[in-house]
């Protein structure tokens, strides 16, 4: 797997550790083979908890043993919900979801502050509808695999984006800490019409960080063929989209992200290493980065989260849902 680079022998500091788009891209395959086996195993837990047979019949009647019951009685299902159930009531009948504390200011305002941005970010929370949606999911998958990780794809907005456990790749070895975290590959899937409103605006979004060409390159790619076998160009795609993004949208394939989070190196300006944020569309047979931003977050915790159901023996990949205990 790709390593990240180091300071140099004469102590020279990178400006990134990250810069080669093809090395990225080799690293997110080989992060994804080597949880083939946990992805197997991922597989027999929703299985069991989906009401899946145990055994599989053909083995049974090869081994002239049909006369045995082979009925999933849903036993883990039911467990499974008493389970998300309890960490939901923790997480649902606190007072405010979060504490607001302001450390600017008259200190002799700062405590009446806290209290009305305190209510009014609680306030924000409850009145999204998609909010407890989310968090939900969330809860279902720390409970059943042992994680549930949740994305900020944005610094500066405060929705979150659910990740499947499986879609949360980090290198073996790692902690059960995020914060310790070196790097972590993110892998999602976007619409077309989602891909094309990060770059709607060609100007802006190549000052946020995104490849504006690249992106296009990938929408083009996901697209449908005409009926001569060829692609269009891009103003044809681009026309469908804004005529009517869903419709068009449900005729191409989504486009397989993968991002990229890793730390760098500490500076004066981020004491404890910022983190770099760098995306390619997996698939690509010429890899090229559809985004990259460096130093984007100040810390793991303005990007990504992820709640364990244990903290195993401290590794990452030590964590056990209650569905590989059931």
């Amino acid at each position: 797997m790709m390593e990240l680079k180091n300071i140099s022998e004469n102590g020279t500091v990178p400006e990134s550790r990250i810069s080669d788009p093809v090395a990225v891209a080799d690293m997110v395959r080989a992060m994804v083979r080597a949880d083939e086996q946990r992805s197997s195993i991922r597989s027999k837990v929703k299985g069991l908890v989906d009401g899946n047979a145990p055994y599989n019949p053909n083995d049974l009647k090869k081994n002239g043993q049909s006369f045995r019951t082979n009925t999933n009685f849903r036993e883990a299902e039911t467990f499974l919900g008493m389970a998300c159930s309890a960490f939901y009531d923790v997480f649902s009948e606190v007072p405010q979801f979060a504490t607001v504390k302001v450390e600017h200011g008259d200190p002799d305002d700062s405590a009446e502050f806290s209290r009305i941005i305190t209510q009014e970010f609680d306030k924000l929370q409850r009145n999204d509808a998609d909010f407890d949606y989310l968090m939900q999911l969330s809860q279902h998958e720390m409970v059943l695999y042992g994680t549930g990780p949740i994305l900020f794809e944005d610094a500066t907005d405060w929705n979150c984006r659910p990740i499947k456990s499986g879609n949360l790749l980090v290198p073996d070895g790692s902690k059960s800490n995020v914060n310790d975290l070196p790097l972590a590959v993110v892998r999602n899937n976007y619409q077309v019409h989602e891909l094309y409103s990060f770059i709607r605006k060609d100007a802006a979004a190549e000052k946020m960080g995104w490849n504006v060409a690249e992106a296009k390159r990938a929408i083009v790619d996901a697209a449908p063929a005409g009926e001569n076998g060829n692609k269009a160009d891009w103003e044809f795609y681009q026309q469908q989209i804004r005529n009517n993004d869903l419709a068009f949208s449900s005729k191409c394939n989504t486009v397989q992200v993968a991002h990229v989070f890793y730390r760098e190196f500490p500076t004066d300006e981020h004491p404890e290493g910022a983190i770099s944020h760098c995306m390619i569309a997996e698939g690509s047979a010429e890899p090229k980065f559809l985004f990259r931003k460096t130093n984007r977050y100040e810390s793991w915790d303005q990007c990504l989260h992820v709640f364990f159901y244990d903290k195993g023996d401290g590794n990452y990949h030590a964590c056990k849902g209650l569905g590989v205990k059931m």
